[in-house]
């Protein structure tokens, strides 16, 4: 494969993956936020539990 055809190549992929951000850039907003948000509840469970084993009262 010649080096121009690589190069041609690798632009239309640029510009392909570059679109597909563009046309989808609200969902995958909405995704990870949906995934930010469990995992911080799920660090939030898991700090209280940890807070409350380390430093809960002992008998």
């Amino acid at each position: 494969m010649k080096t121009s055809t690589k190069w041609l190549l690798g632009g239309a992929l640029v510009l392909i993956v570059f679109f597909l951000i563009v046309f989808y850039a609200s969902n995958v907003y909405v995704w990870m936020m949906g995934k930010v948000t469990t995992l911080l509840i799920w660090l939030v469970i898991f700090v209280a539990g940890w807070l409350l084993g380390r430093f809960g009262g002992k008998h």
